[in-house]
């Protein structure tokens, strides 16, 4: 949950030095100062989504563990894609990493619902 607070203050912190720094105005920060930020924060966004993804694929085998499933477990599935989602929902670059990842835990729910 922290991650997208991180990747959300970097890029600020970017952004104002790049407008408003002496090294800014002369063009030495850019996009490659940008990239390299993006390049440091790979791993950590890699075990972000890895998490989302995980927190998802739980909720699901709970629904399908030897009990029957209730409705508490159902909401906590809801629960956790919306917690996946939502967390990253300022960011469209990570919006769009964990939404795929939560769409690819969700096709394991499709296929253990479908036999």
């Amino acid at each position: 949950a922290d991650f997208p607070r991180l990747r959300s203050l970097l890029f600020d912190v970017w952004t104002t030095a790049r407008r408003e720094s002496d090294a800014g105005a002369s063009g030495a920060v850019g996009v490659e100062q940008k990239d390299g930020v993006v390049k440091a924060m790979e791993q950590l966004e890699q075990q972000h989504i890895l998490r989302a993804t995980s927190r998802v694929t739980e909720c699901i085998n709970t629904l399908f563990a030897s009990k029957p499933a209730v409705g508490s477990d159902v909401s906590g599935l809801l629960k956790a894609i919306n917690h996946t989602t939502q967390g990253a929902c300022n960011d469209a670059e990570l919006s769009l990493a964990v939404a795929n990842a939560t769409a690819s835990a969700l096709e394991l729910f499709v296929s253990k619902c479908k036999d």
